[in-house]
């Protein structure tokens, strides 16, 4: 029975109209050794076919490739009998029509592990997406049709691929001879069964090539967006259009397996097992920030969204300062940074004295995909999001929405200084703030930072950015992808007004488990209800940025006036246990 399924991404840009998947036939993958041919001199136009026009259907070609058109209106296919070969026609303004051919793995015996799927093309392109969209793309269907990764190779407008403000930026890889940027959405609620939606957008379209499928797959898992990347149910090649009046037309097309060139690294060990904890030692493991006892504070953030990890940050304090241990494993993005905080932003830098680092570490890395080592901040009023960047594993650098405006030199080294933004929250909270990155050119594992010159550096090179009051000013690590750890022998910090006087630590005790925790409903309008098993002491909303918003030491019903987004939850008990929750608020 051919089943439809519910995906959550057309275009890449949109949510999904309930769309088909693909099938093809045991026999028809069996030879796939018929496909050793250079797509790009597959360029004689087909003739034949059958057309289907405004309608929905979905179908089975004789050579067991499967098809689906999804129409609202002025969309035609035609089915040419020469393997995944289809031509779509559109002309509808404002309209949205989607045509796709591929396979359902189902149909193959699943997934193997021994083995890539390639799907080659050749196609021939004309007209325009009406000031849209209109896109080709490999549509892959993850988790049974759960999830999916839209690879993007082509636009038939040629300008920069846009994504929607719910997706987020995840970095970049390089696969197929060219760079792909990445943005994730992640699921909005999980009644039966979490979907999120991953974009991969070729950065030098072309109009024929190879896509190997499974190596993009591999490539999420070091970004740790996927946990398996032996998660394939469906490969298609589409094509769709939200306006205007164009066509594509394949000259070639078809999927094909080949023995795999799989080189993932290994992920089954987290170097935060090895890590040594000493009986004084902190050790966090969920989101959180607080105060170590020692005049300093601590900052952790991890996600790890469809992933298995071990992770987290191992905190001395005491005389060792800033000084801590962090380990990870498949991480989304993870964030460890011990320095100065102040939740609710009563400074302005020039009012702190000199800000100074010192530091000195060793790392171990494996697969990671992005990473920042040094010092990572905010400021409020405005808001300002802020890295100095001394060191990186071995990793890419990426810096979205930012440009280069400007260097300088700084601590015996030149610092590349880029301005941009970046969107706060996710889920479609839109809320906007600046980004400033100042990148060292010979990296370093020691040294000092004089972080206050880096702010008047930044005011003297007018880049437009007032740097308003300091809510934290942390030496960090920050990293995206694979597995990885780092071990700060020597870390401190100093201000105007640091007293390192030994109080206890808050914050940095012992976390109720996430599992134990509810909070009904979690896509919330203006109420919630947190069940505990253990006596609730006082519930607190948070924004992105740690600010409280709403606060109460009586019931375990809150209610609230909040915008639509993203915002945390801070549970703590009689007996002083504190649990970190995610709320999502429509």
């Amino acid at each position: 029975m051919f089943i439809f399924k519910n995906l959550t991404h057309r275009n890449c840009l949109k949510i999904h109209k309930k769309v088909s998947l693909i099938a093809l036939s045991l026999l028809f993958i069996s030879g796939s050794n018929a496909f050793a041919v250079n797509p790009c001199e597959q360029t004689n136009q087909l003739s034949g076919g059958t057309i289907i026009a405004d309608t929905t259907i979905s179908g089975i070609k004789e050579n067991g490739y499967r098809y689906g058109l999804w129409n609202e209106n002025g969309g035609e296919l035609t089915i040419y009998p020469q393997d995944a070969c289809f031509k779509l026609s559109w002309d509808n303004p404002q309209k949205d029509v989607l045509a796709d051919v591929g396979i359902s793995l189902d149909d193959v015996d699943g997934v193997s592990e021994n083995v890539d799927y390639i799907v080659n093309y050749a196609f021939q392109k004309e007209g325009d997406d009406g000031g849209t969209y209109a896109s080709v793309d490999v549509l892959l269907g993850l988790y049974n049709g759960q999830s999916e990764l839209c690879i993007v190779e082509d636009k038939i407008v040629d300008e920069p691929y846009r994504v929607s403000p719910s997706f987020i930026e995840k970095g970049e890889y390089v696969v197929d001879g060219d760079t792909y940027k990445v943005w994730m959405q992640k699921p909005i609620e999980c009644i039966q069964g979490c979907y999120f939606n991953i974009i991969s957008a070729r950065q030098s379209y072309r109009q024929c090539g190879s896509v190997n499928v499974s190596e993009h797959l591999r490539k999420c898992k070091t970004l740790g967006l996927i946990n398996d990347p032996n998660v394939l149910s469906h490969i298609l090649l589409a094509v769709e259009a939200g306006g205007g009046k164009g066509s594509v037309d394949f000259t070639y097309a078809n999927i094909e397996v080949v023995e795999s060139t799989d080189t993932l690294p290994d992920f089954t060990f987290s170097p935060f097992d090895s890590l040594e904890i000493k009986p004084d030692d902190k050790v966090v493991t969920q989101t959180s920030q607080g105060n170590i006892g020692n005049g300093y504070s601590y900052s952790f953030y991890h996600d790890s969204y469809m992933t298995d990890m071990t992770e987290g940050m191992i905190i001395p304090g005491g005389e060792d300062d800033c000084a801590f241990k962090a380990g990870w494993l498949k991480t989304n993005d993870f964030l460890a940074e011990i320095g100065y905080l102040d939740e609710y932003a009563t400074r302005e830098f020039s009012d702190l004295g000199e800000i100074t680092a010192d530091y000195e570490y060793t790392k171990t890395s494996n697969g990671i995909t992005l990473s920042y080592i040094g010092v990572h901040g905010f400021m409020q009023y405005p808001s300002v999001e802020f890295y100095i960047v001394d060191d990186k594993f071995d990793s890419n650098f990426y810096y979205p929405n930012c440009q280069e405006v400007g260097s300088y030199e700084m601590d015996g080294s030149i610092y590349t200084l880029y301005k941009g933004y970046r969107i706060m929250g996710d889920l479609g909270q839109v809320d906007e703030i600046d980004m400033i990155y100042a990148v060292r050119s010979s990296f370093r594992t020691s040294g000092h930072i004089s972080i206050s010159e880096h702010f008047r550096k930044w005011e003297e090179l007018n880049m437009y950015i007032t740097l308003g009051r300091v809510y934290s000013c942390m030496i960090s690590c920050e990293v995206m992808g694979g597995t990885g750890s780092i071990d700060y022998s020597k870390a401190t910090m100093s201000w105007e007004g640091l007293e390192k006087n030994m109080e206890s630590p808050t914050l940095v005790k012992d976390f109720i488990s996430s599992d134990d925790i509810i909070l009904a409903p979690n896509l919330a309008e203006n109420f919630f209800t947190v069940k505990s098993p253990e006596e609730i002491s006082s519930i607190e909303i948070l924004d992105v940025f740690g600010r409280s918003l709403n606060s109460q030491t009586v019931g375990a019903t809150v209610t609230f006036k909040l915008p639509a987004g993203t915002y945390m939850v801070k549970i703590v008990t009689v007996s002083g246990n504190t649990s970190i929750q995610k709320l999502m608020v429509k």
